[in-house]
């Protein structure tokens, strides 16, 4: 019914599977996707672990139904569900890069070995 979870990537699947969440910023780079997916009405957020914020959060989400009934409407609506094409084209132009790359060392001139490439000096 409700998932207690780091703010990281997990956020973004909770989201996408209409699962109301309490996220905790336990470290400095999970602060703004907590308070995106907070003001996006998908889940409560806590900055680091404080005991009394959790205890004060996790009581308001297991007492208010309408409030995770909220938060499970909402999470799907901001998940585009379009990440597999995203990153399947990425694939895709990264792949057309290297096959491009390869061609083109394919076609550039060798250099020789540089051992042969100087006359030795018969001394």
């Amino acid at each position: 019914d409700l998932v207690i979870s780091a703010a990281g990537r997990t956020a973004y699947e909770l989201a996408a599977t209409a699962t109301p969440a309490l996220l905790i910023a336990s470290i400095d780079h999970e602060r703004p996707t907590a308070r995106t997916f907070a003001e996006k009405g998908t889940a409560l957020a806590v900055d680091d672990w404080n005991e009394d914020a959790v205890r004060k959060n996790l009581s308001r989400l297991l007492s208010d139904v309408g409030l995770r009934e909220t938060m499970r409407r909402n999470g799907p609506k901001i998940i585009d569900d379009r990440g597999r094409q995203r990153v399947a084209g990425l694939l895709a132009g990264l792949a057309a890069l290297l096959a491009f790359s390869v061609a083109a060392a394919a076609r550039a001139p060798r250099m020789s070995d540089p051992e042969s490439s100087h006359p030795r000096s018969s001394t």
